[in-house]
């Protein structure tokens, strides 16, 4: 087992907040170079982009899967119900800017 050099090691803190700080900051400094050497590394680069697809195409499914489930149960999934607030939002626009036209003419003429 490796150990950690003495000038390394810093005081122990008197509270447990400054004792994992310190802890952690021990740790840095020990593995801190090949840790850098690691995540700048193309295979770290070409493994984080791997789990990053495997993430999304899995949330991609859970969501067509969860879709499929509240349609078969005939309830509208979540999709529905944002595509439904969309339009609700657009109709609303369209109400606002209609009513702000119709102030307008209705000042212009009296």
């Amino acid at each position: 087992m490796a150990t950690v050099p003495r000038k390394l090691v810093k005081p122990v803190p008197d509270n447990k907040t400054s004792l994992v700080t310190a802890g952690l900051g021990a740790v840095d400094t020990v593995l801190g170079s090949s840790r850098d050497s690691v995540v700048r590394s193309e295979e770290f680069a070409v493994a984080v982009a791997l789990a990053s697809r495997v993430r999304t195409g899995v949330a991609a499914r859970a969501q067509h899967l969860s879709r499929k489930l509240w349609h078969t149960l005939n309830l509208p999934a979540a999709t529905d119900v944002n595509r439904l607030l969309t339009q609700i939002g657009a109709v609303e626009r369209q109400v606002r800017e209609l009513s702000n036209a119709l102030s307008d003419a209705q000042t212009r003429e009296g």
